[in-house]
């Protein structure tokens, strides 16, 4: 008697397992990138959010001071009254440069290089974040204030 050949192997040849690998590869190389990028993206928002905080603190002490200060962790009424100088969630370091007389400043958040945030300073295409006292943004990174804000 003669044995029944098989119809169909069960399971996959190794072809199509190196197609697959090959696949999950590509579409890895893509996404992955795109996704820290998004991360960054949205961690910046943390340092903006700093900068139009004390920025509006800023403003408050000067129409009762008449002038801007740099004290951003002493308590109010002397100082802006923030607990530190990190964004909320930890992504920024703030910094108040005065211009003369104490009637201008820029504020600067700094992207940190560890803690919660990862590496944000690792942003090439925004960096460091600014704005003064007339509102104008900057960005020191490859796509300028006009994408980064």
């Amino acid at each position: 008697m003669k044995q029944a050949s098989l119809k169909g192997a069960a399971g996959f040849t190794l072809i199509e397992l190196m197609i697959v690998v090959a696949i999950i590869g590509l579409l890895s190389a893509i996404a992955y990138p795109n996704y820290v990028e998004y991360v960054r993206k949205s961690k910046r928002a943390d340092g903006k959010a700093l900068l139009n905080r004390i920025a509006g603190e800023q403003e408050r002490f000067f129409t009762a001071r008449g002038q801007y200060t740099n004290a951003l962790t002493t308590p109010k009424p002397n100082g802006l009254g923030f607990a530190n100088n990190q964004s909320e969630q930890g992504c920024y370091t703030a910094t108040i440069a005065l211009g003369p007389g104490n009637m201008s400043y820029t504020l600067t958040a700094t992207p940190a290089s560890s803690g919660s945030c990862g590496n944000q300073a690792l942003d090439t295409k925004c960096g460091t974040l600014s704005i003064n006292n007339l509102g104008v943004k900057g960005a020191t990174g490859t796509d300028g204030p006009g994408r980064c804000w």
